[in-house]
């Protein structure tokens, strides 16, 4: 009798747990029928994103499954603010340095970009993986898309460049090439628009009408090739802009330079949005024709065809490469820009590249060429040091030739920076790093301390 009592409890309190399990699966199930959508709105893009991509939305829509698969383009989203529509969100996989970038940008009803962010990155610590920092992806914000975002390694010309991140090209064409790609895509299939992809002009040694056998991009504040034959330096092509009939969409022009004859060679028009058939005449060969050959030296307007803004918006960006041509690319020490005196400057024999400064015939002093590597081990900064031989003091220095980094190494150029050693005494200098370019810095002082070092070995002491 009792192992019967306890069969029955057995059963009993089987049956309850199972009654137990059976009421619990329900309520999960009701419980998760409905918050499915929420759950996979959460997974799909996190509230913290949703805010910033898409600030004016209160919910999302996934559309995915709508369209074919893309090779960059993983998620499609609607988004929306009560019944109405406000954008588009897009989740992008891409390759960058390493795979599996990951991109969130939103779009406003018209393809334009409200916000972007990275969301998954395995790019390389302070190189690619910067750009995840505001300073590089925060350039997309607020940006319209009628043309594709281009990366430059420079300060922006236009309002469709980006500036790279500082070693990290290959990471920051990346982000923008998603973008691109998110921006075609809206066009194409949301807004239903043929998006025709306008090839892009480069400079060559042809198009250019330069003769050379290398040519590569030098950093300064504007894009410069450099054109070198047998590995001299030969001629620039330097990137300006201007403002045509568009203030919001400069014109911007490349223009080509020979060193030997300081004239112009060709000009060549990189990225217009000028009026179809009015302002877009600046295209045409009649316009180059106008500036090849001439004289590196301010240009006056003249009006092509008609085209009144878009005429004076080449004009503007052709100057402004000669300025930069004539008073960066070119510029060479002068007895008034190194701050002596006297009526004659010739260039000596000696190990070092050196001018002789003469006043009625006797030397008052000397410009001493020195470099020394900066943060680049292989492209060392060139340095113009200037002596007055009777105080025996270093009047002035020029940064000649520099390769160093944009905005940050850069900064060695800056008078502020030349006047520090301004007449200083002709002893080796300690190093004073120059608004954080530390290594730029460096490289200049050690260039000057070889100058130094020169004009009081060699030239103070009668040997050249």
């Amino acid at each position: 009798m009792k192992n019967k009592n306890i069969l029955r409890e057995l059963l009993t309190l089987g049956g309850t747990l199972m009654a137990i399990c059976v009421i619990v699966a329900g309520i999960v199930a009701v419980v998760f029928n409905t918050t499915k959508e929420q759950i996979a709105m959460n997974n799909a893009v996190n509230a913290e994103d949703l805010a910033l991509v898409m600030p004016e939305s209160d919910a999302i829509e996934d559309i995915t499954d709508q369209y074919d698969e893309h090779e960059t383009i993983r998620e499609v989203y609607k988004a929306t603010s009560g019944t109405e529509v406000v954008g588009y969100v897009y989740k992008m996989i891409s390759t960058g340095y390493k795979p599996e970038l990951g991109t969130l940008v939103g779009l406003d009803n018209d393809g334009n970009v409200i916000a972007a962010k990275i969301t998954q990155s395995s790019e390389t610590p302070g190189l690619g993986a910067l750009v995840a920092e505001d300073a590089f992806i925060t350039q997309f914000t607020g940006k319209e898309t009628s043309s594709s975002f281009q990366v430059v390694k420079t300060a922006p010309a236009s309002a469709n460049e980006i500036q790279s991140v500082s070693g990290a090209t290959i990471s920051s064409n990346a982000v923008a090439s998603a973008i691109n790609d998110a921006v075609k895509f809206h066009k194409e299939n949301i807004l239903g628009e043929e998006v025709v992809e306008v090839p892009v002009v480069e400079p060559t040694f042809e198009n250019m009408n330069m003769t050379g056998d290398e040519m590569a991009e030098i950093s300064g504040d504007l894009k410069t090739l450099e054109v070198k034959t047998g590995g001299e330096v030969t001629g620039y092509i330097v990137y300006a802009s201007g403002t045509g009939y568009y203030e919001d969409k400069p014109i911007k022009v490349a223009v080509g330079f020979d060193n030997a004859t300081e004239t112009i060679t060709n000009i060549l028009i990189i990225e217009q949005n000028e009026t179809p058939g009015l302002g877009d005449v600046i295209l045409e060969d009649g316009l180059k024709e106008l500036f090849q050959g001439v004289s590196a030296e301010e240009q006056a307007t003249q009006i092509y065809s008609g085209a009144s803004e878009s005429s004076k918006g080449v004009y503007k960006a052709v100057n402004q490469a000669i300025l930069y041509y004539h008073d960066v690319l070119m510029k060479e020490p002068t007895i008034e820009n190194m701050r002596l005196s006297g009526d004659e400057m010739a260039e000596i024999s000696g190990e070092y590249k050196t001018f002789e400064v003469k006043t009625a015939g006797e030397v008052t002093g000397y410009i001493v060429y020195a470099s020394n590597p900066g943060y680049y081990e292989d492209k060392p900064i060139e340095v113009a040091v200037s002596f007055d031989a009777a105080s025996k003091q270093v009047k002035n220095i020029m940064v000649v030739k520099q390769s160093e980094t944009q905005g940050i190494g850069t900064k060695i150029t800056e008078e502020a920076f030349t006047q520090l050693f301004q007449d200083k005494p002709s002893e080796e200098m300690s190093v004073q790093v120059y608004s954080g370019a530390s290594e730029s810095s460096k490289g200049v002082y050690r260039a000057v301390n070889k100058a130094i070092l020169y004009f009081n070995d060699v030239l103070m002491q009668g040997g050249n």
